[in-house]
Formats: C-alpha cells, structure tokens, sequence
C-alpha cells in the first residue's frame, strides 16, 4: 500500500517512535494507521493542516447574509497569499489582485473570507449566471509553512515522471508533501536508491 494523502505523522515518524524496529513487512500497516489517523484529526476539526494548490468556486450572488463585496470561503480556508498569491476570476474574467482585501487585517492566514476594495472600480457579478461565478486558485488549507529538507540529486527528465532522487532522504517521509519550485508532491512510497556499484567477488 502507498500513501495517497497527505498525513501529519510519516511512517518514519512511527518506526522511530517504537522501542523495536520494524521492517518493510509494516509498512502497509503504517500507512494505513497514519492514514486513517489524519482523517480522523480533519474529520474532529473540520480543517486540514495542509494546503493543496487548486481552485474553488462560489456562487454570486449568493446566501451568505454577508455584504455584496465580501464573499466567505466556508470550509476552503486559504493558507497562504503571500508566496502563493492567490487570483479571483468572476465570469472567468481575472480581477486585479491589489483589490482584493483577504481576510481580517489584524491577523494572518488562514482566511476564511476576502473583499473587494470598494474604493476600486472591480466587481463580482460578471459571469452569465450566478452559479460558480466566483473562481479562487490558491494554497488552501490550514498553513503553509515548509522546512528545507534537501534538493533534488537529479533533474526530472520529463513532466510525468511519479519518482525522484533526493539529497536527504532522511529529512522527507511517507505522507510528507515536499516542494520543488512551484511544484508540490505528496510522498507516496519510499526506497533506498540504486548505488550503481556491482558486488565484486
């Protein structure tokens, strides 16, 4: 079994923390443990503690019983809009990032509503119908916070490879998400990799 989610604790994690040492004979029972686990955190908190970079939709107008320039993300908390600047479309047309107001100015992320500036010109409303009218492509999640575990030993040869060699791969588990660039990959399975070396004699 690999890990299809991402996870708060790696099935490193779990080998580490246990008196006896297992082997690779458990590491479906992990992974299935540390799955499950963090399903059951989101599910108890309504939230993730992850951000995933992809794109929500809302309705305009709507019933939110808000104002007409704020529009509330619901359960899409964004994580980050500083690295990851979000961008807002209504009726697919982009709207100018500098009018959009995320959140509450007195905390940081995650938010859970932005507005328009209405000393601006911009405005929600733009598509044919209000369904979906509203796009957000962004981090969305609870944060967006990453620590520096190495880089790639090579470069990806194309766009759709699933495997990659890195430097430290004692820093990056199974359920860990790890970026490269704009790109961010969930670490499905793990291996030692191949030395090149032939055993002689």
């Amino acid at each position: 079994m690999s890990v299809t989610r991402a996870t708060y604790a790696t099935r490193e994690d779990i080998k580490s923390a246990l008196d006896f040492k297992l082997t690779a004979r458990n590491n479906a029972a992990i992974d299935r443990a540390i799955t499950a686990g963090s399903d059951k955190v989101d599910g108890q908190l309504h939230r993730v503690f992850y951000t995933t970079l992809t794109t929500k939709y809302v309705d305009w107008p709507n019933f939110q019983s808000t104002y007409p320039w704020k529009i509330y993300l619901d359960a899409a908390e964004l994580g980050d809009v500083t690295n990851t600047i979000p961008t807002v479309t209504s009726g697919g047309n982009p709207i100018d990032p500098a009018a959009i107001l995320w959140g509450n100015p007195r905390y940081a992320p995650p938010y859970t509503y932005f507005e328009l500036d209405r000393s601006g010109s911009e405005s929600f409303g733009q598509g044919d119908t209000p369904q979906r009218d509203v796009g957000i492509t962004g981090a969305f999640g609870y944060e967006d916070a990453f620590a520096p575990a190495g880089a790639l030993a090579a470069a990806l040869g194309d766009t759709t490879g699933t495997s990659v060699q890195v430097t430290n791969g004692a820093a990056v588990g199974v359920g860990d998400v790890f970026r490269v660039g704009a790109e961010r990959m969930l670490v499905a399975d793990k291996a030692m990799a191949d030395t090149g070396q032939a055993q002689q004699g």
